[in-house]
């Protein structure tokens, strides 16, 4: 089937949308701004909670 067909598989396969620019700069800006946070803080603390 994949053999006959390969236009049709990689239609079904696509299923969300593209990022458009603004998205991927909005990414970035988020991944920037959150380059200095304490993560090991926030890691014990979900663990913490989970017990």
């Amino acid at each position: 089937m994949l053999d006959k067909c390969p236009n049709t598989v990689r239609s079904q396969i696509k299923k969300c949308p593209k990022l458009i620019q603004v998205h991927k700069d909005e990414r970035v800006r988020w991944a920037s701004t959150f380059m200095r946070c304490d993560w090991e803080m926030w890691r014990e603390e979900v663990q913490s909670r989970r017990f």
